[in-house]
């Protein structure tokens, strides 16, 4: 099992179905990106990534509720996208790239 990739389309689709999906910004600070980006990250919980797995034990305790990790770069979220995965966590999602894959989608 892996964590499926997901760019700035699908992020935005999931945000406007109205599903229901925890979504974590990894971020070390979460400054502001861009209006756009922004609204989409309004919808995020920002966690420390040590913090992460502790917190989405309580928020999600389905372990296939769909989770979607972002971070600067997509490194951070991958690597607990494979932690995640291997506690049982079914619908793990990465930002392509993170904020900086967002950026160069838009």
């Amino acid at each position: 099992m892996s964590a499926m990739p997901i760019g700035l389309f699908q992020l935005e689709n999931l945000s406007m179905t109205g599903a229901r999906f925890a979504f974590f910004d990894l971020r070390v600070e979460a400054k502001p990106v861009t209006p756009h980006i922004d609204r989409l990250l309004m919808k995020a919980e920002h966690v420390r990534v040590n913090e992460a797995e502790a917190r989405l034990g309580k928020i999600v305790p389905d372990k296939s509720a769909p989770v979607v990790l972002l971070c600067e770069n997509g490194k951070t979220s991958r690597d607990l996208a494979h932690r995640l995965e291997s506690a049982g966590y079914a619908n793990v999602y990465v930002v392509s790239g993170g904020v900086e894959g967002l950026l160069s989608e838009l």
